[in-house]
């Protein structure tokens, strides 16, 4: 399950506005991050699998 899920994010992330800038030859030039919280630590309080797909500007960085 977690093969599937993590072999959908690229697909995901391009769809949702994640990825969507390109280099000259049309490879992908920004990237995404995926995060599952797990357990209480990771705010969790009913036990399940999910997947977040995060991506966009990075304020920090001073981008908008």
């Amino acid at each position: 399950l977690l093969g599937k899920m993590l072999a959908l994010a690229p697909r995901l992330a391009e769809e949702f506005g994640c990825a969507v800038s390109y280099d000259a030859d049309g490879a992908p030039a920004a990237g995404f991050k995926t995060v599952i919280n797990s357990g209480p630590d990771g705010g969790q309080e009913v036990y399940h699998l999910h997947l977040h797909v995060v991506g966009g500007a990075h304020p920090w960085r001073g981008e908008r």
